[in-house]
């Protein structure tokens, strides 16, 4: 079964329906595209666990970075399902590094809790928004690492230069921080197992590239500055290539996706792929005072993210 490309999966995030209920089992539907770029939402987010409590009757709540647990509602409650949720999936959403399904979980959680709607939510808090639309609009998000992780089923929060270049002294200390699952510095259980799959390969000729391949950017030879996909590759000859960028590295419009104005999914472009000023990593192309070096896709048997990362739905 071929993978789902770069193009498709991030079409979700611009097209994505939604079929919930509000607190009273009213039906709520909409269409949701998720456009901004790196918006944090604390503050929503803790309003919707606040909500959340009042109807679980939960008093604590774990700090959400280490909250690997999943909830679910009572049988005969307003939401229609006794299906798990998972709190990495709020805390995702709301910290532009949620997947669509994650999105989609925490829209039904809204609604249901009355954070979408008019008037109070049922912790007696005003609601956010009157529609599913307008409340993705407001506190939802991406970046370009959260769209490559999430893209190939891995952490969406190791940053970028770590997919480039990452030291096994680095590495060693992480394991040791992290030992029986704790987090540490950035590092939770989802970005721990994606050391099995980082740092990538580098690309060394053009004719090695294909679809689903990782642009990493080193800028003014000093930083790693963002991290992107390639689509429908095809080779020209012997050092150039065709193909089109997804990544998620700056805002877009509703108007402008998927045309030629879109930041998300580029326009098919013609490029020549030569050896890079550090020559360990391999191929890529200059631009400005960017190099865009290309690494081979990570070996993951994940799919696009849904629910949880590296195959467990709890992380």
């Amino acid at each position: 079964m071929s993978r789902q490309s770069p193009s498709d999966y991030m079409r979700q995030y611009h097209d994505l329906s939604v079929r919930a209920f509000g607190p009273t089992g009213l039906s709520m539907t909409g269409a949701v595209h998720v456009t901004r770029y790196q918006v944090a939402a604390p503050l929503e987010r803790d309003r919707l666990i606040a909500a959340l409590k009042t109807v679980l009757k939960i008093k604590h709540t774990p700090p959400l970075h280490s909250n690997y647990d999943w909830f679910a509602f009572a049988p005969g409650d307003p939401i229609q399902t006794g299906e798990p949720f998972y709190w990495q999936s709020i805390r995702r959403a709301f910290g532009f590094k949620g997947s669509p399904s994650e999105m989609r979980d925490v829209l039904r959680l809204a609604c249901r809790l009355g954070r979408i709607g008019a008037g109070k939510d049922i912790a007696g808090q005003p609601s956010a928004a009157m529609t599913v639309a307008d409340y993705a609009k407001q506190f939802f998000s991406l970046d370009c690492n959260g769209f490559v992780g999430n893209y190939w089923g891995l952490s969406p929060e190791v940053h970028q230069s770590n997919w480039a270049v990452i030291t096994p002294t680095t590495e060693a200390r992480v394991l040791k921080k992290t030992a029986g699952g704790d987090y540490w510095n950035g590092w939770g259980r989802a970005a721990v197992k994606t050391l099995d799959y980082i740092p990538l390969t580098p690309r060394k000729a053009a004719r090695e590239a294909r679809s689903g391949d990782v642009l990493i950017i080193h800028k003014d030879g000093v930083s790693w500055s963002h991290i992107a996909l390639v689509d429908h590759v095809t080779w020209v000859d012997g050092d150039q290539v065709n193909w089109r960028v997804v990544e998620y590295g700056e805002s877009t419009s509703e108007a402008g996706f998927n045309t030629s104005a879109d930041n998300h999914i580029k326009p098919f472009r013609t490029v020549k792929l030569v050896q890079g000023p550090n020559k360990k990593l391999g191929v890529g192309y200059p631009d400005g005072n960017k190099f865009k070096y290309l690494f081979a896709a990570p070996n993951s048997q994940f799919p696009p993210a849904t629910i949880g990362r590296c195959g467990m739905a709890a992380i």
